[in-house]
C-alpha cells in the first residue's frame, strides 16, 4: 500500500504565514514606486529581509508584492507552476489540493464599567464613571468576526458644587458651579489607512520614532469635552427686605463654557469652543389699584351705576423685565492631508458671534384692560474679521468680548386685551364680550453679500446702490362675545309657569303675644301646558357665541435705515403698532426706500377675515341641535414701486 505521505510529499507543502504578507506590504510601502528596487515589472522582492523570504538554502517560498493591494479584500486566488529551466516541451501532470486556512485567531476580550456617585449633604455632588474594553469583547453568541474590532477606554466626570454655602448666610448668595470633563480614546486593531494591516504590527515594523508617533496618533479617535457652568447666580431676597426696582436681588446671572477636542484618521485637529453669558432682570410691582366711585352712596342703590361705580386704573406697571445673551461659537477644523505629502490644506473656520437682548413690560391699566409690550434683537458680531473680510488667526471667543455688534433683526410686539364691561348694564348681563389686538414688527437685515449693488453707467462711471432692508408689520383684531339665553330669559320672565322655586322659602320669627297672625304665602300659579309649550319653543336657544378675526399684514423690501438699541418708531409710529396705511409715499419722501430703478421686490398687502358664529338648540329632552355658520375672506395685493 502507499501512504498519503507519499503521495503528498512533505517538501511540496507550501505554508504560507498571512502576516508575511503583511510584513512585506510594510516594507514596500516605504519603497518608491520607481526605485531599482522594484523590478521592470514594478515587483519588489524584499529577498534581503530574511524574515519574509528565506536564506539561499530555502527555495520553497519566495514573495514578492506589486502596487498596494488590499489583502483583506481578496476574493480570487490563482495557482499556477513555473519552471525555471529553459525547456521547449513540457510534460507533466500537476494536483493542488486541500486550500485551507489554518490557525484563525479566536482570541476573547474584556469589558468593565465603573460607576461611583458621592453626596456631600448639600454642597457638592459627585459623579464618576469608566469604561474599557479590549479588541475580542464580545458576546457569548458572537463569532470572531463579530466581535469588538477596537480598544475602547472612556471616563466621565461630573460635579455640582453650592459655592454659596461657602460664605455668611446672611448674605444670601446663591453660586452654583458645575464642572464636567471626560476623555475618550478609541484604538483600533488595524490601521484605518490600510485596513489589511494591524497597528501594532505597523508601528513594529516601522523604524523612524517620529512615523511611529505619526501613525498612531492618526489611527487613534481621540476626544476630549469639559465644560464650566455658573446657572441661576443669584442674591435671595431676605423675608423682612422691601422689594425695590433697584435690587440686586432682581438680577440673574449664568455663564457657561464648553470645549470638544478631537482627532482621528480624518481630521488632524478639531477645536470647538462654547461661551453664553446671559443676565436676567425681572421685577413685579405691588398693584396699585385707584377706584374713584367705590364710595358713592347713591350708586350704590342701582345696579345700573355698576358700570361707574367699578371704575378703575393702575398708574404702575404690572412687571418689567431685561434679559441680554451673549452668545459665542469658534470652530476650527484641520482635515489632515496623507496621501500627497507636501501640499499643506488651510484649516476651516466656523464662528458664530451674537448679542442677543430682549425687553418688556406688561401693564393691567384696569382689572380688566391689561397690555404687554416686548421687544427683541438680535446683533451679529464680526469683530473676529480684517478689513479685507478675511479671519483673524490668533482671534479667540473672549477677545473684544461685550462688542454689542450690528443689528440683524429686530422683533416688537404689543397685545392688548380688554374684557368689554357690558355685562355690568344690568339688561346686557347674560353678554360677555373679550377684544384683543396683537401687533407685531419685524426689521430684517438684508443679506451682506446683496445689500449694495454697484451699477455701471452709459458714461462709464458707476454708482453704487443701497438695496435696503425688509420691515413688515401684522395686526390682528380678535373679538369673542357669548351670549347666555337663559340669563336674558330669566331676565325678560320667560319661564315656563308650573316650574317650582328652588330656592327655599326665608325664615320668619315666631309671633310676638297679641300679634296679629298675617298669611304671607303667596297662592300657586296653574301652569297651561300650551303656554309651557310655547315658552320652551321661544327659550329653545341656550348658547350664542360668536368669533370675529380679522389678520392684516404689510412687507415692504428696500427700506434703507437701521433700528437702534432700544428698536425704531419709523417709518411710523402707526406702522410699528400694526398700522395697513400705504407708507411707501411717506418713507419715500423721507428718502427711506433704495433708489435702484430695478429693484424688483414686491410690496405685499394681506387681508383676512374669518367670522364663525355657533348656537346650541335645546328643542326636547332628547333632541339637541347646534347650528354652525362659517364666512372667510382673503385679500391679498402686491406690487413693485421704483
Amino acid at each position: 500500500t502507499i501512504s498519503p505521505d507519499q503521495v503528498w510529499l512533505e517538501e511540496n507543502n507550501i505554508d504560507l504565514a498571512l502576516e508575511l504578507l503583511t510584513k512585506m506590504k510594510i516594507k514596500a510601502m516605504s519603497i518608491d514606486i520607481n526605485s531599482d528596487k522594484r523590478d521592470i515589472n514594478g515587483v519588489y522582492y524584499p529577498d534581503d529581509d530574511l524574515s519574509i523570504n528565506g536564506g539561499d538554502g530555502d527555495s520553497k517560498l519566495r514573495l514578492g508584492i506589486k502596487g498596494n493591494p488590499n489583502f483583506g479584500l481578496v476574493r480570487n486566488l490563482m495557482v499556477g507552476v513555473k519552471s525555471k529551466a529553459d525547456h521547449k516541451d513540457i510534460k507533466g501532470e500537476v494536483w493542488f489540493n486541500e486550500l485551507r486556512m489554518a490557525d484563525l485567531e479566536n482570541k476573547g476580550g474584556m469589558a468593565a464599567i465603573l460607576n461611583v456617585d458621592t453626596n456631600m449633604a448639600d454642597f457638592a455632588t459627585v459623579s464618576a464613571t469608566g469604561k474599557k474594553s479590549t479588541i475580542g469583547f464580545g458576546s457569548l453568541e458572537q463569532g470572531a468576526n463579530e466581535r469588538s474590532r477596537e480598544d475602547l477606554q472612556q471616563y466621565n466626570i461630573v460635579t455640582n458644587l453650592n459655592l454659596g454655602k461657602l460664605l455668611p448666610r446672611k448674605w444670601g448668595i446663591n453660586l452654583p458651579f458645575n464642572y464636567a470633563i471626560g476623555e475618550e480614546v478609541i484604538t483600533p486593531e488595524y490601521d484605518p489607512f490600510n485596513q489589511d494591516i494591524k497597528l501594532d504590527q505597523l508601528i513594529r515594523e516601522t523604524t523612524d520614532p517620529a512615523e511611529k508617533d505619526n501613525i498612531r496618533t492618526r489611527a487613534v479617535d481621540y476626544t476630549k469635552r469639559r465644560s464650566i457652568n455658573f446657572i441661576g447666580v443669584r442674591k435671595d431676597r431676605a423675608p423682612e427686605q422691601k422689594p425695590h426696582v433697584y435690587d440686586v436681588e432682581n438680577f440673574t446671572f449664568s455663564q457657561s463654557y464648553n470645549q470638544v477636542e478631537r482627532h482621528d484618521y480624518e481630521v488632524e485637529s478639531y477645536v470647538d469652543e462654547q461661551s453664553n453669558s446671559a443676565v436676567n432682570y425681572a421685577y413685579t410691582f405691588q398693584p396699585k389699584e385707584v377706584v374713584p366711585f367705590k364710595q358713592t352712596k347713591f350708586m350704590k342703590k342701582s345696579d345700573y351705576w355698576k358700570l361707574l361705580s367699578d371704575f378703575n386704573f393702575n398708574y404702575l406697571p404690572s412687571n418689567i423685565s431685561f434679559n441680554t445673551n451673549i452668545l459665542r461659537q469658534s470652530n476650527r477644523q484641520q482635515y489632515r492631508q496623507v496621501e500627497v505629502q507636501g501640499i499643506g490644506l488651510d484649516p476651516l473656520y466656523r464662528r458664530n458671534f451674537a448679542f442677543n437682548y430682549q425687553y418688556g413690560f406688561g401693564f393691567n391699566l384696569t382689572k380688566s384692560l391689561k397690555l404687554n409690550y416686548t421687544a427683541a434683537s438680535n446683533n451679529i458680531v464680526r469683530n473676529f474679521l480684517n478689513d479685507d473680510n478675511t479671519p483673524k488667526q490668533d482671534f479667540n471667543i473672549w477677545d473684544d468680548y461685550f462688542d454689542i455688534g450690528t443689528p440683524n433683526q429686530h422683533v416688537q410686539q404689543l397685545v392688548l386685551n380688554y374684557d368689554i364691561p357690558i355685562n355690568k348694564i344690568p339688561v346686557f348681563g347674560f353678554v360677555k364680550a373679550t377684544y384683543s389686538y396683537t401687533a407685531d414688527y419685524n426689521w430684517q437685515r438684508s443679506s451682506t453679500a446683496f445689500s449694495q449693488y454697484e451699477k455701471e453707467n452709459p458714461d462709464g462711471t458707476t454708482t453704487l446702490y443701497d438695496l435696503g432692508n425688509t420691515i413688515q408689520n401684522a395686526n390682528s383684531n380678535t373679538l369673542t362675545t357669548t351670549l347666555n339665553m337663559n340669563m336674558l330669559y330669566k331676565y325678560l320672565g320667560l319661564t315656563p309657569g308650573g316650574k317650582k322655586s328652588t330656592s327655599k322659602p326665608k325664615p320668619t320669627a315666631p309671633p310676638k303675644p297679641g300679634e296679629k297672625i298675617v298669611n304671607t304665602a303667596k297662592p300657586v300659579t296653574s301652569s297651561s301646558p300650551f303656554y309651557d309649550g310655547m315658552i320652551g319653543i321661544l327659550t329653545s336657544v341656550k348658547n350664542i357665541q360668536v368669533n370675529y378675526t380679522k389678520n392684516s399684514g404689510t412687507v415692504l423690501p428696500g427700506y434703507t435705515p437701521g433700528v437702534g438699541f432700544f428698536g425704531t418708531s419709523r417709518p411710523t409710529l402707526g406702522f410699528v403698532f400694526g398700522s395697513q396705511d400705504d407708507i411707501r409715499y411717506e418713507a419715500a419722501k423721507n428718502g427711506w426706500l433704495t433708489s435702484y430703478q430695478d429693484f424688483n421686490q414686491n410690496f405685499t398687502q394681506v387681508t383676512n377675515k374669518l367670522l364663525k358664529v355657533t348656537a346650541n338648540i335645546d328643542l326636547l329632552p332628547d333632541l339637541k341641535i347646534d347650528l354652525a355658520m362659517d364666512r372667510a375672506y382673503s385679500e391679498n395685493r402686491s406690487e413693485q414701486y421704483s
